[in-house]
């Protein structure tokens, strides 16, 4: 996520026909890109026959919180570097939860 989506966009519909993630900045954006995802199941329902299971993921929310990554160093670098699995100069970083 790019800094700041909280912010700007605080809705989501994931769709596992599209293989993405989408983010909009209302809900009657997000309940209109929803209806449209399930819309897709049900064209794709008429010509198979039967309804996909995929369409049980579609989902909508509301975006509460981001993550970032912060740097830091390994505890076991000293060991990596040994045997070379790291370099000096490498760049670690752990995903956290951002804090409001």
């Amino acid at each position: 996520m790019r800094e700041g989506v909280v912010e700007s966009m605080t809705w989501f519909v994931y769709s596992p026909y599209e293989q993405e993630i989408s983010f909009y900045q209302t809900e009657e954006a997000a309940k209109k890109a929803f209806e449209e995802a399930i819309e897709e199941y049900r064209k794709e329902s008429i010509l198979d026959g039967e309804w996909d299971k995929a369409v049980e993921e579609v989902c909508m929310g509301r975006v509460t919180h981001e993550v970032e990554l912060l740097p830091v160093v390994p505890d076991d670098l000293a060991d990596r570097i040994e045997c070379g699995m790291a370099s000096e100069g490498d760049e670690f970083a752990e995903a956290y939860v951002k804090e409001a």
